[in-house]
């Protein structure tokens, strides 16, 4: 939904149960934000009541962005892209604080033939590189940041927000830094990291935003130059694994490990270490491809 006056657009998002909306006095700007926030665009008409979070930017006549978050005023930006950051960091930090209907995991997700295989890990594990390599070699994509399970139909529930590539990685996708708008790549040449939409990977990877049921969790862990390893994993050390890369579980308690309990028989678990970004790729690719074949043979 969006409203405007003058040069001042209002936009409404929902990132999971968080509905938010942005205020901008500048075409561009919100132009620029909505498109990293755009896979969380509301159409639905939401009432000023329902929106939990108001993120309002202003530019001044000096040319710094100013940014307000529910009337509480940020350190003021020297130029969009760290404006931008923000924006994009808080709504992700608010979604996970503010939903309390999913059981919420640690994990970068992509999907494969109506399944969603999930990637949970700490932080500097290569999991956004490696869904964004998987994106890239057909995959769909699903999320960066948040394996997000529904209790109820025990179904994964996408949140495509934009990838946060750090520089290495978009080393290894060069041609992705074009798709960055010019005002953030040229003014913030020397950031460590870029936001990049899963339609630069591939077009069309987020497309379909229905719910995937959970077939295939891989542990993965970058040791660089090391021969990548792909191992099976019982379920009860996924469990406990899941639990450990959780951001909400003391929400669910009981019920999250009853939840995960029912959802794991039909997952397949490994314990993958990397050593370099193609042979990940390739070692993944192979499970899901067995996986396929057998399922195939089953059915005949």
């Amino acid at each position: 939904m969006e409203t405007q006056t003058s040069r001042r657009r209002e936009l409404r998002y929902r990132a999971l149960d968080y509905s938010f909306r942005l205020v901008v006095e500048d075409d561009r700007i919100a132009e620029i934000v909505d498109g990293y926030l755009a896979p969380f665009r509301a159409f639905d008409g939401a009432s000023d009541d329902e929106c939990a979070g108001t993120y309002r930017v202003r530019r001044s006549a000096g040319g710094l962005y100013s940014l307000e978050v529910d009337g509480r005023a940020v350190p003021p930006a020297a130029s969009a892209g760290s404006m931008t950051r923000s924006i994009v960091w808080a709504v992700q930090q608010e979604a996970i604080r503010g939903t309390a209907s999913l059981l919420l995991l640690h994990a970068s997700v992509a999907g494969s033939g109506g399944a969603a295989l999930a990637l949970p890990a700490p932080m500097d594990s290569g999991k956004t590189t490696l869904v964004a390599g998987l994106v890239r070699s057909g995959f769909s994509y699903v999320s960066d940041e948040i394996l997000a399970i529904d209790p109820g139909s025990g179904l994964v529930e996408p949140f495509q927000k934009a990838l946060r590539l750090e520089s290495p990685s978009l080393a290894l996708f060069p041609d992705l830094l074009e798709s960055v708008p010019y005002e953030i790549r040229d003014e913030d040449a020397d950031w460590s990291y870029h936001y990049v939409d899963a339609a630069a990977i591939r077009p069309g990877a987020a497309r379909d935003g229905a719910r995937l049921p959970l077939r295939w969790a891989i542990f993965p862990s970058y040791v660089p130059g090391s021969e990548t390893r792909l191992e099976p994993m019982s379920r009860a050390e996924a469990l406990i694994a899941l639990v450990e890369n959780s951001y909400n579980f003391k929400l669910f308690k009981a019920q999250g490990v009853r939840l995960l309990a029912r959802v794991l028989p039909s997952v397949d678990c490994y314990r993958l270490r990397a050593g370099d970004l193609a042979s990940a790729i390739e070692a993944v690719r192979a499970i899901v491809g067995r996986d396929r074949e057998e399922r195939t043979r089953r059915a005949r």
